[in-house]
């Protein structure tokens, strides 16, 4: 089995749609994997790749990085249930930024 591994951090959404597409031409799945993105990033990768047959099946996804991390800004955590991270039905990518805790993250 051929697989690619799709880094939309890397990639940004366009060029990562295109490689799922050729991917799923030339008959190669793609794993979803992160680069030590906080949750907003874990999210806007997890939906992009939940939008698609190729990268939407239940093969291991790199997507913990945000588990190491001490605090965020979202204003619901991201919650993982059977080793499985749940999207939410909230609107775009499922981000909402909580303003408050966003302010202790700005600099300068």
């Amino acid at each position: 089995m051929r697989i690619v591994l799709i880094k939309a951090a890397r990639t940004g959404f366009t060029l990562s749609r295109k490689i799922i597409h050729l991917c799923e031409q030339a008959g190669i799945k793609n794993l979803h994997g992160l680069q030590g993105d906080t949750s907003v990033g874990t999210l806007a990768s997890a939906q992009l790749c939940a939008g698609f047959k190729n990268t939407s099946f239940h093969y291991p996804s790199d997507l913990s990085f945000f588990l190491l991390l001490t605090d965020d800004f979202l204003e619901k955590p991201i919650q993982i249930k059977e080793g499985c991270l749940e999207l939410t039905d909230d609107p775009g990518l499922g981000i909402v930024i909580d303003d408050k805790k966003f302010e202790r993250f700005k600099i300068g």
